[in-house]
């Protein structure tokens, strides 16, 4: 699926993810990869071309200097609604109590909220094994080790079999075991 606004939401993407990258030590991955991957992974899942921009936008109001106000004006109501669904609400708090805040607060959010949130769970953790295949040290370059990133993508787990498509929740479940077993 490919429209003229989703083409919209990866330029602007790309323009507020410029110079950023993902944080894989083997090779420099420019970070705009990662929303397109979560975008295209929805839009394989079937869902509208609104879920398909949030997801695409799901990091710039955390990672960016964008706001829900201009992702409002560009994209209108509900895709702003999804990417603040998806946002993290305070970055100033320590890791683990950002993470404990999402995992809860995901718990309540939309089905298509929860559908970008696994999306993009399902890519980060597919860039890790990525990363640990390739001979890069990916637990050096996050803020967390094996165990504690490992830890968070198991309780949500049930968060996403409760409300998602089976295929989807099949894709995370298997991508969380080839993390386990790396």
């Amino acid at each position: 699926m490919y429209t003229d606004l989703i083409g919209k939401a990866i330029q602007i993407a790309a323009i507020c993810h410029e110079n950023q990258y993902r944080k894989n030590p083997e090779k420099k991955i420019p970070y705009i990869s990662h929303p397109v991957a979560v975008g295209m992974m929805l839009a394989h899942y079937g869902y509208s071309e609104g879920v398909v921009i949030a997801g695409i936008l799901h990091d710039t109001v955390e990672d960016t200097g964008m706001t829900i106000d201009r992702i409002r004006k560009e994209f209108g109501d509900v895709v702003a609604s999804l990417v603040a669904e998806t946002s993290e609400k305070d970055k100033s708090l320590p890791w683990e109590e950002r993470k404990s805040q999402y995992i809860e607060h995901i718990q309540d959010a939309s089905e298509e909220a929860k559908a970008i949130s696994c999306c993009d769970k399902i890519h980060n953790m597919k860039s890790m094994i990525e990363s640990i295949k390739a001979g890069g040290d990916i637990w050096q370059s996050l803020k967390r080790g094996k165990e504690q990133q490992v830890e968070r993508f198991t309780r949500m787990l049930p968060i996403f079999r409760k409300s998602l498509k089976k295929e989807m929740v099949s894709e995370y479940e298997t991508t969380l075991k080839r993390l386990i077993e790396i």
